[in-house]
């Protein structure tokens, strides 16, 4: 449950970029957490996972698309990005 994490603020509280970090294993520079956004997400604009992944800094790929909306139906992306994840 993303709330009972404790990782982001969803009241107000501060984010914990540290234990994000941790949870997501050691870095190898290459990019251990890749986030998955569409453009037109009707719940979460692109101004936030834009500054995750800043905040998040080394290791962390942001992954921009159109269409996708939530990404409520299966989508080839995400398994590319489990795929080179796993890499």
């Amino acid at each position: 449950n993303e709330t009972r994490s404790g990782w982001y603020p969803p009241s107000g509280g501060p984010w914990l970029w540290e234990d994000i970090r941790t949870n997501a294993g050691p870095s190898t520079g290459d990019g251990n957490i890749i986030m998955l956004h569409s453009l037109d997400d009707p719940f979460i604009p692109i101004a936030e996972p834009r500054f995750v992944a800043k905040s998040l800094g080394k290791g962390t790929e942001l992954r921009e698309f159109e269409n996708e909306s939530h990404f409520f139906n299966p989508s080839e992306e995400i398994v590319k990005a489990v795929y080179d994840v796993a890499d």
